[in-house]
Order: C-alpha cells, then structure tokens, then sequence
C-alpha cells in the first residue's frame, strides 16, 4: 500500500491509534484501530498477512461506549487501550450462508488462539471460602495477598504477550523472506521469459532473412536454368539441324557411290556386250534411254526431297525463331504485368495509409472535443462535489459538537453517579469500621473486666458466678 492509498485511508477512517497481532483460525493477522472523531465512530481492521485481505468492523461512540457498562473496570473511556485490548480478544470471523465471504464479528467470550489456551481479560480472584467471619487484620492481608496474585499474574501476562509478540515477529519476518523469494523468483522468471521472447523474435527475423535469401537463390537458380534449358535446346536444335546435313550427304554420297558402280557396270556390259548381236543392241538402246529416264526421274526426285528438306529446316528454323520471339515477348509482358500489378498495390497501399491518416486525424479531432466535453464535465462534477463536502463537513461538524455535548452530559452524569456510589460505599466502609472498632472495644472491655480481679463480698459468701446467659454473651 502506497504512502497515497494510507493518506487517503487516514483521512476516511481516522488517525492510528492502537495496534497488535492475533491469531485466528490458523490465520495470522494484524489489528489496526482507527479512531474517526468527525464522523463519531471507532473502526477496528484486521489485515491478513497471508493473502493481504482486509476485514472491518465499526463502532459509532456510543455503541463503543455501550459495550463497557457492565465492566467497572472499563466504565472510564479515558482506559482506550484496556477497551481496544477487550474488543481484539473478542474478535471473531463469521460466514454468510452460503459460506464464501466472512466478516469480523464481536464474540461474546474471548477467542482462542492456541491450543487450550483462551485469550483473558479482566481480573481474577481468588475465591476465598470464609467459614467464620474475618477480622479486619486478615481482611487487609487477603487484600494484600490479592493484590500481590494481580501483580504475578499481570507479569505473568506481559511475559507471555512478550513471547507471543516475539513468536508472532518472528513468523511475520519468515512470512516477509517467502514473499521476497517468491517476489525474486517471480523476476527471473520474467527476465528468462523476457529472453526467450528476445531469442524468438531473434530467431524468427533470422528465419525471414533465410527465407528471403531462398527465395533470391531459388530465383537466381531459376533463371540459370532458364538460360541453361535455351541453351540445350539451341544446341539440340544445331545437332539436329546437323544430323539432317550429315545424313543427306551420306545419301547423296550413296546414292553418287551407286551411280558411278552403276555407269561401271554397264561400262563393262557394254565393253563384254559389244560383241552382241545387232538385235539385242536396239533393246539395250531402248533399255538405256528408259534407264535414263528414270535416273533423271530420280535425280528429280532427290532434287525435290532436298528443297523440301531445306524448306522444312526453313521452316524449323523461322519456327523456333518465332518461339523465341515469342517467349521474350510473353517475358516482357510478364514484367509489364507485375510491374503494373506491383505498382497499383504500392498506389493501394498508399491511399490506404493515407485514408487512416485522415480518419487518425478526425478521430484525434473527435477525441480532443470528447475530452473537452469529458473535462467541463468534470469541473462541474468537482465543483458539485466540493460544494456538497462542504455541505457534508458543516453538517459533521454539527452533529459532532451534538454528540459530544450528549456526551459530556453522559459523563457528566456517570461522573455524579460514581461520585456518589463511591461516597455512600465510603460512608458504608466508615460505619463498618466504626462499628468493629465499637466491637473490638466492646470485646477488650469484656475481656479486661473478666480478667479483672473482683473484690470479696461482706458476707462471707463466695465470688458471684456469672449467669449462663452473660458468659456464653
């Protein structure tokens, strides 16, 4: 509890003017009396030690007051402590009917806080059992006995407090280290949780930038494959547009191979044929011009299939070339679209961000007027309430100065009436002094006049017995 919070406590409940430990229920706890004089009333807390809850119980003057009429000893409200100290031995807790929440309470006897051993108040005397009636030399030696029991015991309880007040700090200083432990203990774990939040954020900002590098390598992987895949295929390309070469020349030189064994053959049949005979010559003739003609067909042939070939490798060629073309005009669109795309999500972006700019701005502007409005509000809720204290404190003024003049006739008429129980047992006292001391020099007279020696009578008679009557008076 901060010096403010104990300010404000003070100035609601009064000053501190008593204070001590008791144990109830198992429970430590520290009672605090607080003595309002401008509102009338006595408040007594009790503060537990273990969960910081605070119980109270209030008392107006003359309820305090009323508690002590049949205790003589307490009657005399200039004895605070000996009340305070009566009311604390009674205190006692007491629940609801459903058993959750508990409040003081004033217990008719007093309350026990060990084992066996109930707190006591008041004086006790010794019962003396009289048999015969005491002289007034015994009466003033039991007195004094009596006297000399009060003060044992009264020592005896102030040790005893001692003790239990030395126990109870003791406790209280242990209860004190727990809670420093327990408070120590709580920082570093705030402190290792404060660093593993560090090391987290540490590690995940770390696990962004490795992202981020992926993705760059991912991307820079990605277009050296790119460049490595145009690569292979214009290498396949040339090594097929190669193989098409080769294997045309290898025909034509086949076919070139062919010729030429062809043209020796006959050169040899013509050279073994010559010596033929002259109708065979004109079925040669007539078979070589049709040999002729389908070598010139032929030859038409390959000269046909190899500018088809060229026209399709023509074609191949401006094929793959418009591909290309094509794939770099479709990149290049690509990064049109993106950067497009990117730029309308920076220009998104920035009207947005601009967009709660101007509505921070009409909001700070609203909350400015609210707390205009909220602060006239207050100034003349604060001024209602200063005028309505002062209205409060005139008329707790009032009703103070009314219950302390009905207390100072209360007094005053307590006073009298002591004053005069205490002159009629003064008068009581003085008549029974006055009458032993007639009896004791009733008893003496007796006593000399029996001890006496009596003169002897004329007669010659014997001494006169006294009467049965008068000695057994």
């Amino acid at each position: 509890m901060g010096p403010g919070a104990v300010e404000d406590q003070e100035r609601e409940s009064g000053p501190l003017v008593f204070q001590r430990g008791k144990k109830l229920n198992d429970e430590y706890y520290i009672v605090s009396v607080r003595d309002n004089t401008e509102s009338a009333i006595v408040k007594f807390f009790a503060y537990e030690l273990e969960n910081s809850e605070t119980f109270d119980l209030c008392y107006s003057y003359a309820d305090f007051d009323a508690l002590f009429k049949s205790h003589p000893e307490l009657v005399n409200p200039a004895n605070k402590e000996g009340r305070y100290d009566w009311v604390v031995d009674r205190l006692d807790f007491t629940t609801d009917s459903n058993g959750t929440s508990k409040r003081l309470k004033l217990a008719a006897e007093p309350t026990v806080e060990e084992e066996g051993h109930p707190v006591k108040s008041g004086s006790m005397q010794k019962s003396v059992p009289l048999e015969r009636r005491l002289t007034y030399s015994e009466r003033t030696r039991l007195r004094v006995e009596a006297e000399k029991l009060e003060e044992k015991r009264a020592a005896n309880i102030a040790l005893k407090s001692e003790k239990n007040r030395k126990a109870f700090v003791t406790e209280l200083q242990e209860k004190r280290k727990l809670e420093e432990l327990k408070a120590s203990a709580r920082r570093q774990r705030i402190d290792e949780e404060r660093a593993e939040r560090r090391e987290k954020k540490e590690m995940q900002k770390r696990i962004a930038e490795e992202r981020l590098k992926r993705y760059e390598d991912n991307e820079k992987n990605r277009e050296a494959a790119i460049t490595t895949l145009e690569a292979d295929r214009k290498t396949r390309d040339l090594a097929l547009i190669r193989d098409i070469i080769d294997t045309y020349s290898e025909k034509k030189e086949a076919l070139t191979k062919r010729l030429e064994d062809a043209r020796q053959r006959k050169k040899e049949e013509e050279e073994s044929s010559a010596m033929s005979a002259a109708a065979r010559k004109e079925a040669e003739d007539k078979l070589n011009r049709k040999r002729q003609d389908k070598i010139a067909e032929r030859n038409d042939r390959l000269k046909q299939a190899e500018r088809e070939y060229l026209e399709l490798r023509k074609a191949k060629i401006e094929q793959i070339n418009q591909e290309k073309h094509q794939t770099e005009v479709k990149k290049q669109e690509y990064l049109k679209e993106k950067a497009a795309r990117r730029a309308a999500q920076l220009r998104e972006k920035h009207e947005k961000i601009e967009a709660w700019e101007r509505q921070d701005d009409q909001r700070t502007h609203y909350n400015l007027q609210k707390e205009h409005a909220r602060n006239m509000l207050m100034l003349d809720h604060i001024e209602s309430l200063r005028q309505k204290h002062s209205q409060e404190q005139a008329e707790a003024a009032a009703r103070k100065e009314a219950s302390l003049q009905e207390r100072r006739e209360r007094e005053a008429k307590e006073a009298e009436a002591l004053a005069e129980e205490v002159r009629r047992r003064a008068d009581v006292e003085q008549k029974r002094i006055s009458k032993i001391a007639e009896r004791e020099a009733l008893r003496e007279a007796k006593k000399q006049s029996i001890l006496r020696p009596h003169p002897k009578p004329q007669d010659g008679r014997g001494p006169e017995r006294p009467r049965s009557g008068g000695a057994s008076r």
